[in-house]
């Protein structure tokens, strides 16, 4: 039986998916505008690179949303009028592929993070590696190894349109795609900032510890809030993870059974669109300095308007 004869559990899906996508937009776009605003008007900002990496992992977050609720946008209509088919062809496997792309975008932007926070306690002398045209080249480089490293899947076919879903996916009878799509989405942004974690901890808490002696108190204050940062930033990953668990172990049912619940894709997509709206909320309990950035320009609007107030006052 195929999934369009569960209209209902469908369209709630579906809703869901809108409503969490719709979310992380409304998020992304206020943090991203407040970011950028920020490092335009205040060219010697304390946080410059650190809010722009976060920027960064917005953007991506926000790349994903948009194009996640276009897709369930019309996948509700389809199974809301039972539609026989919505597909066109290669423009709906690109978009599948862009879905990917936003993705690896998503992983990647965070892996960033943890790196810069490598560089900012193991490396903390070499300040080439804490600069800001470093991490704006970085950032350029993330997403054109994102846009590239998908390409394989993109022409080894493993996109399908889906006729009960109304939208493309990973095929999981293409085993290679899939395993392809895992490992360069997931395992390798997954492995790269565990390592860095791992690593930094390391070098923080070895006996004869030569990096702690050359740091200020200040410093090595700081440098103990970064560990703690580039913690936050591994249980990130590990939220994000949430989505491909269910992936893998769909993929080890067909591998067995040769079958696929009809459910198997919007329960990911629904298990992904919630994680990725938890994120573009944890990530302000990450970067305090974002939440500072909101405070201060509240308190800096209400000022202006006490000033407007005071002044249309005077005047009258």
């Amino acid at each position: 039986m195929n999934s369009s004869t569960y209209q209902l559990p469908n369209i709630l899906i579906d809703c869901s998916i809108i409503t969490f996508s719709a979310i992380t937009i409304c998020i992304s776009l206020a943090i991203l505008q407040l970011i950028l605003s920020e490092l335009i008007e205040r060219k010697n900002f304390p946080h410059r690179v650190a809010s722009l990496l976060t920027a960064n992992v917005y953007l991506s977050l926000f790349f994903f949303s948009v194009l996640a609720l276009e897709q369930f946008v019309r996948a509700y209509l389809g199974h809301r009028y039972l539609i026989v088919s919505l597909s066109d062809g290669i423009y709906c496997q690109f978009r599948c592929y862009l879905q990917w792309v936003s993705i690896c975008g998503i992983m990647y932007s965070n892996t960033l993070q943890g790196i810069y926070r490598l560089c900012r306690i193991v490396f903390h002398t070499k300040q080439v590696l804490q600069s800001f045209h470093f991490y704006m080249k970085m950032i350029v480089i993330q997403w054109i190894l994102c846009f590239t490293i998908l390409i394989p899947s993109f022409f080894l076919d493993g996109y399908k349109y889906s006729v009960e879903n109304y939208y493309c996916e990973n095929d999981y009878r293409n085993i290679q795609s899939t395993f392809f799509n895992g490992a360069f989405s997931y395992s390798i942004p997954l492995e790269v900032t565990t390592t860095c974690y791992v690593y930094t901890w390391m070098k923080m808490h070895r006996r004869d510890n030569n990096l702690l002696q050359t740091m200020s108190r200040i410093r090595e204050m700081s440098a103990r809030r970064d560990l703690i940062v580039l913690f936050r930033i591994c249980i990130i990953h590990g939220l994000l993870l949430v989505f491909f668990t269910p992936s893998v172990i769909l993929l080890f049912i067909y591998i067995g059974t040769g079958y696929v619940p009809w459910w198997s894709s919007q329960v990911q997509w629904l298990v992904l669109s919630f994680s990725i709206a938890c994120v573009s909320v944890l990530l302000l309990f990450v970067s305090p300095y974002v939440r500072e950035l909101w405070i201060k320009r509240f308190h800096r609007q209400h000022r202006h308007d006490q000033t407007t107030v005071q002044i249309i006052m005077r005047v009258m």
